[in-house]
């Protein structure tokens, strides 16, 4: 029996028969092949492209430079999946893969090193979108707001809006895939309750077409986190985005019981992380598709560093944000399916986690300050044979001047970072850096993500008169 009242769930979704978890296995398994195949021929594969150097790049959580064709395993399974699948119209399957090739191959290209613009990947996702429709012939023509719904009913304007998001929602995707797996439980979570949903309403093939993408997202996860063995790339976020967006898109069309907001709720955490980083960089009058290192991943990331680790310990953080982060992913997912037939207390939802979103940014910074856990400090004075980097510089915030120091002692290869402040020991980041630009980018992206005041030992809260932080280089 469903859940009554508030909520409607019905629990016999859950039940798949024995072909139908076959097939998700076989979907699962071709990923994970792929991935390996790709993985094991990384030599061959790099005559084809360019080289490139994601782990230096601003916006990077993670070491090394694993190989960013994830996306190829991903579609390779879902395909398998779909050819294999028993479905009464495989024209609907056919047509929502050819109509992300646009975005899918942009990213692709830009996997490949060729440097393909974010702005040029989001033009190629906008065509992704007008393709679907064209393809599809569907879009969204209802908000289940009042007043919206009015404008919708306005064909091209709702047309307009179905292709804004869709290009919008894959950007988003590929904003987030930036920890070892935070991807994975974002499609993962949002597939399986779509296709909860599609069931539940009959709508097999959407529903299976959900199931599968879900599926390949597991074999991905198993290879991408926790050692980030391959990326998913742009190539699958962009493509990963438009297929889970257009599944939406079919259900909302398709079935007008199912509330919009719901859907908005299952696919929350790219939307929330994509308007939260466009509201900080237009209020801090940043250009909106530089990369940086404000996202909520990536604040858990220090976070964790600062409190436990106590030192820059990617290796580790990276996925221990990713499970950090999974309970905040999942709650609007659960909520999405609880209330896909209450459009008012799903809107009320919505408000409800993007405030929650909104106060997690600003209090996770807070409490790193609070609670602290010092970096390993060095008693010593660093030894005056060593050699410094030109790129050392004195840094200026809460009321005091210390000096960043990035230096290597003879003999080594590597640099490393340390803050000297007068008053206090220097602390020195655990682990060394391949060359200084990488030293002086974490030390950056450590100001930037407000973190600062949790290395200073013996750090007061700031004054209510104190200047801005700055950085004198």
């Amino acid at each position: 029996m469903p859940i009554t009242g508030f909520f409607r769930f019905d629990p016999q979704l859950l039940h798949l028969s024995p072909e139908v978890w076959a097939l998700l296995l076989i979907s699962a398994l071709a990923t994970v092949i792929v991935a390996l195949a790709v993985v094991a021929n990384r030599r061959p594969l790099s005559r084809l492209m360019r080289e490139r150097d994601d782990a230096q790049a601003v916006q990077s959580s993670h070491t090394g430079n694993p190989l960013r064709l994830g996306g190829v395993a991903i579609f390779a399974g879902l395909g398998a999946g779909i050819l294999i699948g028993d479905w009464e119209d495989a024209t609907l399957p056919a047509l929502l893969l050819m109509s992300a090739l646009p975005a899918l191959l942009a990213g692709l290209w830009e996997d490949l090193g060729h440097r393909v613009s974010p702005f040029r990947r989001l033009l190629a996702s906008f065509v992704a979108g007008a393709v679907a429709v064209a393809a599809l012939g569907s879009w969204v023509m209802r908000a289940d707001l009042p007043g919206l719904d009015g404008l919708m009913a306005f064909a091209p304007l709702a047309i307009l809006l179905t292709v804004f998001v869709s290009a919008g929602f894959c950007h988003a995707t590929n904003l987030v895939d930036g920890m070892n797996g935070l991807a994975g439980v974002i499609i993962i979570s949002a597939s399986i309750a779509l296709a909860l949903l599609a069931q539940g309403a009959g709508q097999g093939d959407l529903a299976l077409m959900a199931a599968l993408l879900g599926a390949a997202m597991v074999g991905f996860f198993l290879l991408n986190w926790p050692f980030g063995t391959i990326f998913m790339g742009d190539a699958g976020s962009y493509g990963v985005g438009h297929t889970l967006i257009w599944i939406a898109f079919l259900l909302a069309a398709r079935e007008p019981d199912i509330a919009v907001p719901a859907l908005l709720l299952i696919l929350f955490w790219p939307f929330a992380d994509t308007l939260h980083s466009i509201a900080r960089r237009l209020s801090s009058r940043a250009p909106v598709f530089a990369p940086d290192r404000m996202h909520l991943h990536q604040k858990m990331r220090r976070f964790i560093e600062i409190v436990w680790l106590g030192g820059a310990h990617r290796q580790r953080s990276n996925p221990m944000a990713t499970l950090a982060l999974a309970p905040m992913i999942v709650m609007p997912v659960i909520a999405g399916v609880l209330l896909s037939h209450d459009a008012r207390a799903a809107w009320i939802a919505l408000a409800v986690f993007g405030g929650l979103f909104a106060v997690t940014n600003v209090a996770i910074t807070r409490m790193a300050v609070r609670r602290r856990r010092k970096f390993r400090q060095e008693t010593e004075t660093v030894a005056q044979t060593s050699e410094c980097s030109p790129l050392s510089h004195t840094y200026t915030g809460y009321g005091r001047t210390m000096l960043v120091r990035i230096y290597r002692k003879t003999g080594e290869k590597d640099w490393r970072l340390a803050i000297i402040d007068r008053d206090n020991a220097p602390v020195e980041w655990a682990n060394t850096f391949a060359t200084d630009a990488a030293a002086a980018a974490e030390f950056q992206a450590t100001v930037e993500n407000g973190m600062i005041g949790g290395l200073l030992t013996d750090n007061p809260p700031p004054r209510k008169d104190a200047q801005p932080i700055s950085a004198d280089r």
